[in-house]
């Protein structure tokens, strides 16, 4: 968090203030300080056009799809008590992400935000949706990351659904191909929302 302020501070460029409040977001969020990470996610989502101008800074933040809000606003509106606001900024999302055709910002926009607040929800065939075009995507496309992230939100629909030795095995695949490829988010995330 400190080193988030840090760069906010210092930012001057409107790019650079584009990403040091997504640092800022990020890290209340992860801390569970839902109030305080809204407005940094809020002013990501005001200035579209600043993540436009330079595409080349962020393409590896994936923040080059062409109007998929940002995923943590949807986590962050679940986390405030707005289920429905939740609800509502997923389904506009993955609708823009899969009318733009735009594969990594779908599986990103799915992994993140879309699958697992419309697991949160209890929305089951909604969300068996979102997991199954997250992992057609992520095959289509080699999108290995996202693949296993997939394979957990399918581990999280089994144990949501009673189907608890399937989704046990399922999270464990995940959380093991998630470490393998370094991607802590995942590997991270998965036994602690199941409190495995």
């Amino acid at each position: 968090l400190e080193l988030a302020r840090r760069f906010l501070a210092m930012a001057v460029r409107p790019v650079d203030q584009v990403v040091g409040h997504r640092m800022m977001a990020t890290s209340y969020h992860v801390r569970g300080h839902q109030n305080e990470a809204r407005p940094h996610a809020d002013f990501i989502i005001a200035n579209p056009t600043v993540v436009a101008a330079d595409p080349a800074r962020f393409r590896f933040l994936v923040t080059e799809r062409p109007r998929s809000e940002e995923p943590g606003l949807a986590r962050i509106l679940w986390a405030q008590g707005c289920p429905d606001q939740a609800m509502q900024l997923v389904r506009r999302s993955v609708d823009t992400a899969m009318t733009a055709g735009h594969a990594n910002s779908l599986c990103h926009f799915l992994a993140l935000a879309g699958c697992l607040v419309t697991v949160w929800a209890g929305h089951v065939d909604e969300a068996r949706r979102y997991i199954d075009v997250l992992g057609d995507q992520s095959n289509r496309y080699a999108l290995l990351p996202w693949r296993s992230w997939g394979l957990g939100y399918q581990g999280m629909l089994a144990l949501q659904t009673g189907d608890i030795a399937r989704g046990a095995d399922l999270l464990r695949v995940a959380v093991e191909e998630l470490r393998a490829l370094n991607e802590w988010r995942g590997y991270v995330f998965f036994p602690l929302s199941q409190g495995l």
